[in-house]
C-alpha cells in the first residue's frame, strides 16, 4: 500500500469507527455533565473558563467518583508501593532470570515515579469509573542526549480516541484526533508535517493556525515475515495529517 492510499484509509475507518459510536457520545456526555463537568467536552468543545456545573444537582456523584478512584490508585498502582512485577513464561524457575526481571522492575518502577505517570493515572480512573472507558497515551520523551530520555504519559479524553478489537474481543485497534498548531506540528515532523501545515508555518502570522491530525495503532495486514524493518512488525502505527491525507 502507497502512503497516499495508507493515508486515505486511515482517515476513512476513523471516520468510521468515531461514526460508530454516536450514540455512546450522548450518554457519555450525560453523565459528564453530571458527574465530572470538568471533562464534559464530548459532544462539543466549550470556551475555556466557560460555567460547567448548570446541570449538576449537587456533589454526591462526583464525591462518590473521588473515594473510588483515591481507592483504586493506592491499592493497586500507589507510587508507595511495589506494585509492578514480571515473571517469564515457559521457563524454569532460574535466579539469574528472576534477579533480572526483578532489577528490570526497579528501573522502571523508578522511571515511572520521574515521569508524570502517576497524575495521568488519576484522569484515567476518573474516566473508567464514570464513562467504563480509559485510555492513556505513552512516549519516549523527545531525545535530548544518547540513550534513554524518560517517559511521557497522556490520558486521553473520551472524544479523542476510538476503539476496535479483534476476534476474539480484545482491542486490537486505537484510532485518536487531536489538534496541533502549525508551529508544534512542524516541531514534531519537521519537513513530513504536510503541505498545508508547512505554508502555515512559513507565515509568521499563522503559525498557531490548527490543524487535525489522526494516529492510528492497528494490526499490520501486510507484514513482511522476513524484514527486518518496521515492515516486519504486527502492529502498525502512522500518524495522518487530515487536511492533505498525508503521512
Amino acid at each position: 500500500m502507497s502512503e497516499d492510499d495508507l493515508a486515505v484509509a486511515v482517515v476513512r475507518r476513523w471516520e468510521e469507527l468515531d461514526g460508530a459510536r454516536g450514540t455512546w457520545r450522548a450518554h457519555w456526555q450525560d453523565l459528564l455533565d453530571h458527574i465530572v463537568p470538568r471533562k464534559a467536552d464530548v459532544v462539543g468543545a466549550r470556551a475555556q473558563g466557560e460555567k460547567r456545573t448548570d446541570k449538576q444537582f449537587d456533589g454526591t456523584a462526583g464525591d462518590a467518583v473521588d473515594e473510588l478512584v483515591a481507592m483504586l490508585f493506592n491499592n493497586m498502582t500507589s507510587p508507595a508501593q511495589r506494585w509492578l512485577s514480571m515473571a517469564p513464561v515457559g521457563v524454569e524457575r532460574d535466579r539469574i532470570v528472576y534477579d533480572w526481571l526483578d532489577h528490570t522492575v526497579d528501573l522502571l518502577l523508578a522511571e515511572y515515579r520521574r515521569s508524570n505517570l502517576y497524575q495521568q493515572l488519576l484522569e484515567a480512573y476518573v474516566d473508567l469509573v464514570t464513562i467504563g472507558t480509559a485510555a492513556i497515551f505513552s512516549e519516549e520523551q523527545p531525545i535530548e542526549r544518547p540513550g534513554f530520555n524518560g517517559f511521557c504519559f497522556r490520558a486521553m479524553p473520551v472524544a479523542e480516541y476510538v476503539v476496535d478489537t479483534d476476534h476474539q474481543s480484545n482491542v486490537d485497534t486505537v484510532f485518536r484526533r487531536f489538534q496541533l498548531s502549525a508551529r508544534q506540528a512542524v516541531q514534531k515532523w519537521g519537513e513530513k508535517a504536510g503541505p498545508s501545515v508547512r505554508e502555515a508555518f512559513a507565515d509568521p502570522h499563522k503559525r498557531e493556525t490548527e490543524f487535525a491530525f489522526i494516529h492510528g495503532v492497528m494490526p499490520r495486514d501486510d507484514r513482511q515475515w522476513r524484514d527486518r524493518r518496521a515492515q516486519a512488525m504486527p502492529v502498525r502505527s502512522v500518524y495522518v495529517a487530515e487536511r492533505d491525507k498525508h503521512v
